[in-house]
């Protein structure tokens, strides 16, 4: 069988919140579904930071970003102003169900 990916001709790289890694850790694939991408995964430290918080630290959610990023398969990033403000505003529009549209 042979799977289609929309990520197969897009080499971006892909930036994750903190609940796509909260349930990549929790499904037990989730090393295996990031390894199998072909893109560059980016954490914005805003994310890291919020996987430090003592609910994941319980869980193992920040061993698995520590784990991830050790092993050079996530890179960390800062991020400005301008930038957390975006990754916010589009978080917040993803958690309402507002679509996003192309270029946003």
């Amino acid at each position: 069988m042979t799977f289609l990916s929309f990520l197969a001709d897009e080499r971006r790289p892909l930036v994750l919140d903190t609940s796509v890694l909260i349930n990549l850790r929790a499904c037990g694939y989730g090393e295996r579904v990031l390894a199998a991408l072909p893109n560059d995964i980016v954490v914005p430290e805003v994310v890291a930071w919020e996987l430090r918080h003592e609910a994941s630290q319980r869980n193992g959610g920040d061993g698995f970003v520590i784990a991830l990023h050790a092993d050079g398969r996530l890179r960390l990033v800062a991020m400005t102003d301008e930038e957390c403000r975006l990754f916010g505003t589009l978080r917040v529009r993803l958690r309402k169900g507002i679509p996003l549209e192309a270029g946003s």
